[in-house]
């Protein structure tokens, strides 16, 4: 990563953490399967450089997930850039529908048993 888009990422993600003035910005609750974690979306149209290396770009969105995981503390941020261009409520709505998604394509593993790859072919059973 140049030095240029490196400083221009710490600059996004500093406006996105600590800014007042964010143009998009929406949080939701989630207690389910337990979990107890909140949502914050915070969101800015995208700068020019990010739209010059990524043509079409429209938004950078910063999701932060922060609250218990099967008891366990968690706090993590990820970072996106869309070409939606759509509120922040439904933004975020995305984002989760694609880690959905996303986590019910992967294989359920079996304890003891180790797969070849991505396919269901069984290599061996480990004692």
């Amino acid at each position: 990563m140049k030095h240029s888009r490196r400083k221009g990422f710490q600059v996004i993600r500093d406006r996105l953490t600590y800014g007042r003035r964010v143009p998009l910005k929406t949080i939701r609750r989630e207690i389910d399967h337990g979990r107890d974690i909140t949502w914050t979306l915070r969101g800015m149209p995208a700068p020019a450089w990010v739209v010059e290396n990524w043509p079409g770009s429209a938004t950078v969105i910063a999701v932060r997930s922060k609250g218990l995981r099967d008891g366990k503390p968690t706090d993590e941020t990820r970072y996106y850039v869309t070409t939606l261009r759509t509120n922040a409520r439904a933004l975020l709505q995305h984002v989760r529908d694609r880690w959905s998604i996303e986590n019910s394509w992967h294989w359920p593993r079996v304890p003891g048993v180790n797969y070849v790859g991505g396919s269901r072919q069984l290599l061996r059973r480990v004692p």
